[in-house]
């Protein structure tokens, strides 16, 4: 499914970006957030189908201020996200932002998001060992979490395309923790 590209507007020292459609959104950003161009801000229901936003060309900024928690409504042009430190325009071979694979994560690391909304588990059974804890060595195809829907447990693997290693220098979230579509769950040291 394709994802719906946020309406960037700048309204003097305000900048936002927007609803692409009426529906219900869900985001997981918090102020201090970074994103940039392609960066998942969250989930929009529309006539019961379910989209993830992305953040447009040319945007680098941080979340000013907390969105309203919960499911929210929204009509087309609403304020999903206020930004702050927006810079527009940038110069396609100068650009250092980390692709949507690595929203947050350092520059010669990537991270891992959730692709569905659930709980995530960071381990088998209430007493298995974690998938994974920081530090720890990771190769391509191994589970680091699980993300429970409807009591079907989803497997979440290390997958990218360059069958790199890597070391997992931070978790985002706990174990049976809610997470929405797109959000952060860890970040990985390339080897």
């Amino acid at each position: 499914m394709k994802p719906l590209l946020a309406v960037l507007r700048n309204e003097g020292e305000r900048t936002e970006l927007c609803a692409p459609q009426v529906g219900v959104f869900r985001t997981h950003l918090r102020a201090g957030d970074e994103i940039h161009e392609g960066s998942v801000l969250g989930t929009l229901v529309v006539l019961a189908r379910r989209y993830e936003v992305v953040a447009p060309a040319g945007v680098s900024a941080v979340v000013a201020t907390d969105p309203l928690g919960g499911r929210q409504g929204k009509g087309y042009g609403d304020p999903l996200l206020e930004l702050t430190d927006h810079t527009a325009h940038r110069a396609p071979e100068a650009s250092t932002s980390p692709s949507a694979d690595a929203q947050t994560a350092p520059v010669d690391g990537r991270s891992i998001h959730a692709p569905i909304d659930g709980i995530f588990y960071a381990r088998s059974s209430p007493e298995a060992p974690p998938y994974v804890q920081v530090g720890d060595r990771v190769s391509q195809g191994q589970v680091v979490g699980l993300i429970e829907v409807m009591k079907t447990f989803n497997p979440i693997r290390y997958e990218f395309t360059d069958g790199r290693e890597a070391t997992v220098s931070r978790i985002d979230v706990e174990d049976q923790q809610e997470v929405t579509s797109g959000q952060q769950l860890l970040i990985l040291q390339v080897d």
